[in-house]
Order: C-alpha cells, then sequence, then structure tokens
C-alpha cells in the first residue's frame, strides 16, 4: 500500500479517486500501469516505486505471476529507456565540450544504444544461445524462428539463419520467409536476389499491407528512400482501421534525412490524426511524441532558412 500522504496526488496520475484506489481490482491495476507504462513519458519516482512493489508482490501469486512478471520487464525496461533520453543530452554536451574524449564518444553512443564496434562487446552470442535453446524447446511456434534469425543475421551468422529460415518454411510459408530469404542474402552480399525476395514477397501477397510493410523496412535500410516511401504509402493505404503510425513516422524519418522538413511535419500530422481519429488517442506520449517532433521540425526549418 502506498504512502498515506501520496495517495491524492497517484489518485490523479491513476485518474481515480482515493475510495476507487482502494477498491481497485487487480484487472483494472494491470491494465491501468500497462497504460501508464504507453502513454507517460516519466513515471515519477514515488510512482515507480508503488508500481515496482505492487508487480514484485502480484508475482508471487499464481493467478497473476505471469501477466505481473512481464509487467515488472516492461517497467524496467522503461525506466532504462528514460535514463538513457536523459542521459542523451548530456553526453551530448560533455562531447562539445571535449570534441576528443573517447569515452564522451561512448556515452553518447550508449545513451542512443547504438553499437559499440568492438566485436566482443557488439556480438549477441549470449541472446542468441538463449534463443537457439528456446526454439529446441517450442520449435512449433513459427514466431520464435523470427526472433532468432534476426539476432543472427545481427551478428552476420548466415548460415544458421538460413536452417532455421528452413524449419520455419516446414512449419508455414507465408511473406515472412521471403523477407529473410532476402535478409540473408543481402547479408551474404547478394543484393540482386534480396530484391528479387522482397519483390516475390508482394507479388505472392500483394494484399497483405504488412508485406508491403516489410519490404518498405528492407529498402529503407539500403537508403533506398524513394522505394521504400512508395511501399510505405501503400501499406498505409491498405492498413485496415484502427491504423499504426509506423508508416508515417518512418516517412517522417527519411523526409527529414532527405531535408524535406514541410513533408516530415505532414507525416507527423498525419501521426497525430491517427491517434486521435482512430484511437481516440488526445493526449498522453503517444500523442505528444509528435507534437515534439512538429515542434522541433518548425524549429529546424526556421535555423536553416
Amino acid at each position: 500500500m502506498p504512502d498515506i500522504q501520496l495517495l491524492p496526488e497517484l489518485s490523479v496520475q491513476l485518474g481515480v479517486t482515493i475510495d476507487e484506489l482502494f477498491s481497485m481490482t487487480d484487472r483494472t491495476r494491470m491494465d491501468r500501469i500497462d497504460n501508464m507504462l504507453e502513454d507517460v513519458r516519466y513515471l515519477p519516482a514515488h510512482e515507480f516505486e508503488n508500481i515496482e512493489q505492487y508487480l514484485k508482490d502480484k508475482i508471487t501469486l499464481p493467478d497473476t505471476k505471469a501477466e505481473a512478471t512481464l509487467l515488472l520487464a516492461r517497467l524496467y525496461n522503461k525506466r532504462a529507456r528514460e535514463y538513457r533520453e536523459l542521459a542523451t543530452p548530456i553526453a551530448r554536451e560533455a562531447l562539445l565540450l571535449n570534441p576528443n574524449e573517447k569515452e564522451a564518444h561512448k556515452a553518447n553512443l550508449e545513451a542512443a544504444e547504438c553499437p559499440m564496434p568492438d566485436w566482443n562487446v557488439a556480438n549477441r552470442w549470449q541472446l542468441i544461445a538463449f534463443y537457439q535453446e528456446f526454439v529446441r524447446q517450442h520449435p512449433d511456434s513459427r514466431s520464435n524462428y523470427l526472433w532468432l534469425m534476426d539476432l543472427l543475421l545481427e551478428d552476420g551468422r548466415t548460415a544458421e539463419a538460413r536452417d532455421a529460415l528452413e524449419a520455419m518454411g516446414r512449419l508455414e510459408r507465408t511473406y515472412h520467409y521471403d523477407l529473410y530469404d532476402g535478409l540473408i542474402a543481402k547479408e551474404e552480399g547478394n543484393l540482386p536476389r534480396a530484391l528479387d525476395c522482397w519483390k516475390s514477397m508482394t507479388d505472392k501477397e500483394p494484399e497483405s499491407w504488412m508485406a508491403w510493410f516489410c519490404r518498405a523496412d528492407s529498402l529503407a535500410k539500403l537508403a533506398r528512400y524513394d522505394e521504400a516511401t512508395a511501399c510505405y504509402e501503400k501499406a498505409l493505404e491498405m492498413q485496415p482501421k484502427p491504423r499504426f503510425c509506423d508508416m508515417p513516422e518512418a516517412m517522417a524519418q527519411i523526409s527529414e534525412i532527405q531535408g524535406n522538413y514541410a513533408r516530415a511535419i505532414d507525416m507527423r500530422e498525419r501521426c497525430v490524426t491517427i491517434c486521435q481519429e482512430e484511437w481516440n488517442i488526445t493526449e498522453g506520449e503517444a500523442v505528444d511524441l509528435h507534437r515534439r517532433e512538429i515542434q522541433r521540425l518548425r524549429e529546424r526549418m526556421v535555423r536553416e532558412q
């Protein structure tokens, strides 16, 4: 139970009365925690501690253990992201104050979760080993192979990724097979084959917005921005409502990379519109993020005129 002095503020944070706070069911509290993890940019320290203790208590109970365990992991991940966001401007300021300081560069890259150049630091051998064993324990789950292949490809382990692809293909062949066939070919240096695989993906499933989205992502990672944008637009057009903001957000980033700030603002505004009109979300981090980006882009346009 939280400190009695914190109850008024906690009730405001959760949008309930103090009486409702005491009578709140586990289901309601879990749902509210889930929403807060998505909608609140920075959790106050006392809020974090209250949620942490509540979830630790629920982990001890069989009926709530699985959900509470996942929420606790998400809570810690959110806290880590918050601290990295706080570290970013400070690390950059440290770098500006001492441009030749290696540790300042490292702090800046670490805040942005960028990989280090040292292979022994950057490679994911332990996480790969975990997923290899996880796949062995759950061989009939197609999605498990996707997580494993992502990690293997990050480390250039294409032969093992190919084995995982064939194992997944024996379960079911969807657009994912062509997607990862292309990703493996790309990592092996065979770009023409990769492009053919991704085209085949949308040729086989032309009505799948996810196939177009994955093709767009793959092209964007090759800096083939105009082709990627066309595929993102196609995916956004095809996705049933309520739609996700991934496509317009990606196009906003591409537009800014290309120096087209007006289009980047337009894409961010599309994200806000989708949140408001298709999800009925008018406040919280889901829309605040895009509003901050719109303001930043407007300021950048003024600076660079």
